[in-house]
């Protein structure tokens, strides 16, 4: 297998695997939420942290997943006109006018993530809330998944560009129709 193929490869495991491994905090998230409930309506006691604990958590379900969802091609798109068009010009359509805007998209996020990362971790910031948990760990989730991402997207531009080249592996994709019940 070339090696060009084995990067591309590894970049697709590494984008199953962290949104296998993300998906599994699902399950705290679910643990925290019913954990509140309870102490809340059940023993009128409230906890001082759940809240801050479910928003880290599912944010980084939704950052770290987002490599996930891009390896399946999964984020939203308006494609009114895109299903319409023959594979090789999906194909276009996604290396030429797509990549450029995601690689936009995706720098800023990379770019601006870092830098508040990084003055968080310096500040060694808190939260300010009553329970005040440190916070700059959570804010390198951004900059992480937006590397996941970029990778993913990446690996995704080189594919449509071979199949461009070579002719290989130009499929029609068709989203999937929602009919309105009536």
């Amino acid at each position: 297998m070339p090696i060009l193929e084995r990067l591309l490869n590894a970049v697709d495991t590494i984008s199953l695997r962290s949104g296998q491994a993300v998906s599994l905090l699902l399950l705290p998230i679910a643990g925290v939420m019913v954990f509140e409930v309870i102490a809340r309506y059940g023993f009128n006691a409230p906890t001082i942290w759940s809240t801050e604990m479910v928003v880290m958590l599912a944010g980084t379900v939704y950052i770290i997943g987002g490599a996930y969802t891009q390896s399946l091609r999964g984020h939203i798109s308006v494609d009114t006109l895109y299903d319409y068009l023959p594979a090789r010009w999906q194909a276009i359509t996604r290396a030429f006018l797509h990549y450029p805007l995601f690689v936009l998209y995706v720098g800023v996020l990379l770019w601006a993530g870092t830098k508040f990362a990084w003055d968080s971790f310096a500040e060694n910031e808190h939260s300010g809330s009553l329970w005040n948990p440190v916070i700059w760990p959570y804010k390198f989730v951004v900059p992480l998944g937006a590397l996941l991402i970029f990778l993913q997207g990446t690996a995704q531009f080189i594919r449509d560009v071979r199949a461009l080249i070579t002719g290989e592996g130009l499929t029609v994709e068709v989203s999937e129709e929602i009919e309105p019940e009536l």
